[in-house]
């Protein structure tokens, strides 16, 4: 999985001036994987620490100011960083910008779910304190908002949401322009820890989020 995932960002027509791997204690031969591809990334190896401490061990090394964070089983699809980066440019004080993520079933090659259905309307961090719409991989962010907010909360009861919490403290600062387009195809293997299709309701329009919890804004990174 995470070969293809590399392939996706290294075939953006917009380059990443730098590509990073947190690897968080994995034992399924994704050390051998990462190395495959020599210079062209930095890799950093952690003890499992789960996702909030791997996503802020990687905001730390790295040094660009536009972050976009892919996970093993995502796929970008071309053009996409391009689209991104264009909506940042064309509002510089947004500090934001996310598309459709389309989640597939590894196992039938179907796709079962697109995220969010439809664009968000109305109050924006309501609607975000009531479900998440963003998909980690479908959102570029600018490295001042993230330092202004505070970066992913390192709590292990918040794995699987920590991208959640932290782009609702994002849009207490300011709007999230929605550039509205399939970006980003999501990939559910049968061991997948984060999200099972069989086992997502849908509620209201949207899948129903995995937890409820919502933490206040950190003062800290």
């Amino acid at each position: 999985m995470i070969a293809r995932a590399f392939a996706s960002l290294l075939a953006q027509e917009y380059k990443p001036v730098e590509l990073l791997v947190v690897d968080d204690g994995s034992t399924d031969g994704t050390r051998d994987a990462v190395a495959s591809y020599g210079h062209r990334l930095q890799c950093l190896y952690l003890p499992n620490k789960e996702r909030g401490v791997a996503r802020d061990a990687c905001l730390a090394a790295s040094k660009g100011e536009l972050i976009v964070s892919l996970d093993s089983h995502d796929v970008m699809l071309p053009g996409l960083l391009e689209r991104l980066a264009m909506a940042l440019s064309e509002e510089p004080e947004i500090g934001t910008a996310d598309c459709r993520a389309e989640f597939f079933d590894e196992e039938t090659g179907s796709p079962f779910d697109v995220f969010p259905r439809r664009p968000v309307q109305g109050d924006a961090i309501l609607q975000s304190a009531i479900g998440n719409r963003i998909a980690i991989g479908s959102v570029i962010a600018r490295r001042s908002l993230l330092d202004h907010v505070g970066w992913f909360d390192e709590d292990r009861d918040l794995a699987g949401v920590e991208d959640w919490e932290l782009w609702t403290r994002c849009l207490a600062v300011g709007k999230v322009p929605f550039v509205d387009t399939i970006g980003v195809k999501i990939h559910f293997p049968a061991n997948n820890r984060v999200g099972d299709p069989q086992r997502w309701t849908k509620r209201s329009g949207e899948p129903r989020a995995r937890s409820s919890i919502i933490r206040s804004t950190r003062s800290d990174s």
